[in-house]
């Protein structure tokens, strides 16, 4: 089998001690890896950037404080303990600005879905402070958008590149093409996704999956959010499109899969071949169990080890995720390359038919950063495509 191929000990000792520490072992075996890592060299300093970047930064000090001993520097342990304050109280702010706007949406009868953020928190650790605070992610009813994002402002919001002119054509070519829109409250420091599709068009999970939901209490109110079924494969293909550039993501997933979590496996399977994402969904259960060590289900596990291109598929993640972690380690021009060629290949690589069609040509399209570079009509916004091979050398030659 491809991925049992795949060696990890190729990570950073600081990786490894990540996945260590992350991973759903027997203790025994668990802590004989924690320890033989922390024995040899670890730059605490690279670890704490690495534990940030991927947003675990709340599992792995609440794990570490479980380990007997000092065998971590007091210095890390309070950096990582201040990080965790610091996420629990933002935490709290989301929480209580997400039920503020879910109850006005409703007020408004806008019927409002929270997707990732504090509910998913709350349903797979049962504490929001356990999972880092991002944005937060609300999904609409295409139809309803135009009042939601009325309302947002109304809440003292407004959209992220409110200073592009959006004319009539751009705004069309947003709603095609993206899947939702950013908005900022600048006194609160808050960001806001309203979404009104499940991921990228030709490769998202249906509205009508989104019907299926369950509420979870954020604050002594009921917050609706996705059911686990759909919810799992949500989480799928969002990490799969992003590269699983935070661990965080999988990390979810991870959640998901111990013993006794309630997920019907057999539904999960059904829905994704019905939804043509089955590979997707089985290279991400792969990934989980090759870096987290965490058990296949076992009514599927025979299906998904028998898959040979999910495992592919896995091992291209696991070679973006090696490029990744070596640019991070030491940014070379040639390593910040590499690992953008691998990002392309493997989101490239779950893709089928005329989806990776699709995902070349959104190479080619003017992003927003194009659009306000300089303004043209919507009758010269061809010229913007012309533009884009000068504007893509000249973000490339400024990150350099």
């Amino acid at each position: 089998m491809w991925l049992m191929k795949f060696n990890i000990d190729k990570f950073t000792p600081e990786f490894q001690l990540m996945l260590a520490l992350l991973s759903v072992d027997t203790t025994a075996i668990k802590m004989a890896r924690i320890n033989k890592l922390i024995s040899e060299h670890i730059d605490w300093d690279f670890f704490l950037q690495l534990v940030n970047r991927h947003g675990v930064y709340p599992q792995i000090y609440e794990l570490l404080n479980s380990l007997p001993g000092e065998i971590v520097p007091e210095a890390v342990m309070l950096t990582l303990q201040k990080q965790c304050h610091n996420n629990a109280a933002r935490a709290m702010k989301n929480a209580g600005e997400l039920v503020r706007i879910v109850r006005i949406m409703e007020e408004n009868g806008i019927k409002v879905i929270a997707l990732k953020g504090q509910t998913l928190a709350q349903r797979l650790y049962g504490n929001i402070a356990l999972r880092t605070a991002g944005d937060i992610d609300l999904l609409v009813a295409a139809e309803e958008l135009a009042k939601a994002e009325e309302i947002l402002v109304s809440c003292g919001y407004h959209e992220e590149y409110a200073e592009q002119r959006m004319t009539a054509r751009r705004r069309n070519i947003h709603f095609e093409t993206m899947h939702h829109s950013n908005f900022l409250h600048d006194e609160r420091q808050i960001h806001v996704e309203l979404h009104w599709r499940l991921c990228y068009s030709g490769l998202e999970l249906p509205l009508s999956e989104a019907a299926k939901l369950q509420e979870v209490k954020l604050t002594g109110c009921a917050v609706a959010t996705l059911a686990d079924e759909p919810g799992l494969l949500f989480l799928a293909l969002h990490g799969s499109m992003h590269s699983w550039l935070r661990l965080r993501w999988l990390y979810d997933i991870v959640m998901f899969m111990k013993p006794n979590s309630g997920i019907d496996w057999e539904r999960v399977a059904v829905l994704a071949e019905q939804l043509g994402i089955g590979t997707i969904f089985r290279h991400t259960l792969l990934l989980a169990n090759c870096l987290f060590f965490v058990p296949l289900p076992a009514n599927l596990s025979a299906t998904i080890k028998n898959d040979r291109n999910a495992w592919k598929i896995a091992n291209r993640a696991l070679l973006f995720f090696m490029a990744s972690e070596r640019k991070f380690a030491k940014p070379t021009y040639w390593r910040k390359i590499s690992c953008s060629l691998k990002n392309k290949y493997y989101n490239l690589s779950f893709r089928t038919g005329w989806n990776k069609v699709e995902y070349l040509f959104m190479h080619l399209r003017p992003i927003n950063s194009d659009l306000q570079l300089v303004f043209f009509s919507d009758r010269w916004y061809f010229l913007y495509y012309l533009l884009r091979p000068f504007t893509w050398l000249r973000r490339s030659v400024m990150r350099q």
